[in-house]
């Protein structure tokens, strides 16, 4: 995340990249304004272009930065892998910030990681984002999973479908519509009673 900040630093504003550490949360912020068509609620999938394509040249021979992986993805994947919440991220007219949250709901959750990894299946960060919402709500549909990771609805059906086949997942029905739960399982997997309900008084509080 500083090295994201660093290179994408706005030098015309003359500030540098802040950071503020508190008991559990640290938040990272960056003068200047997200590239055109970029905003908080797209930023996962959209295409992002260099603010300072000299020093992010620099910084991929330094094996700092230029990674398959975009440097916002890898900073989602990390959390959620983790078991912690997702980043935040928001802009103003004059900055950009991402909190990183140090609370980690889901102690089991990086074992459950390790297992899926062992066993060849690399979740991706959409599928993260997924299985950290349901965790936290009883279902949702392809719309609200869209939503939540930066795609089209058809690409979110697609995560959806894929999940339950895996057997993180279960298709439902009502009436004409269709939405998707957690199998019970998975909470037996990922989640302890005491974890599950500071998880959810986390999320609500926050809506």
């Amino acid at each position: 995340a500083l090295v994201n900040a660093f290179s994408h630093l706005d030098l015309g504003a003359g500030r540098p990249v802040q950071v503020l550490q508190t008991t559990d949360s640290v938040t990272i912020t960056n003068p200047g304004r997200l590239p055109d068509g970029v905003a908080p609620e797209n930023i996962l999938h959209t295409p992002r272009q260099a603010r300072n394509p000299h020093l992010m040249q620099a910084l991929s021979l330094m094996g700092l930065a230029g990674w398959p992986v975009p440097g916002i993805e890898q900073i989602i994947w990390a959390m959620l892998a983790e078991g912690k919440e997702p980043p935040v991220f928001k802009e103003n007219d004059q900055a950009v910030s991402i909190t990183l949250s140090g609370w980690a709901g889901f102690e089991s959750w990086p074992v459950f990681i390790q297992e899926e990894t062992e066993q060849g299946r690399l979740l991706s960060v959409d599928h993260l984002l997924i299985l950290h919402h349901l965790l936290l709500s009883a279902d949702m549909d392809s719309e609200s999973a869209a939503l939540i990771c930066n795609v089209n609805e058809v690409e979110a059906h697609r995560l959806l479908a894929e999940m339950t086949e895996w057997g993180y997942t279960r298709h439902n029905y009502a009436h004409r519509d269709e939405f998707w739960s957690l199998q019970p399982v998975m909470f037996e997997r990922v989640s302890s009673e005491w974890a599950l309900i500071r998880q959810r008084q986390l999320y609500y509080r926050d809506l």
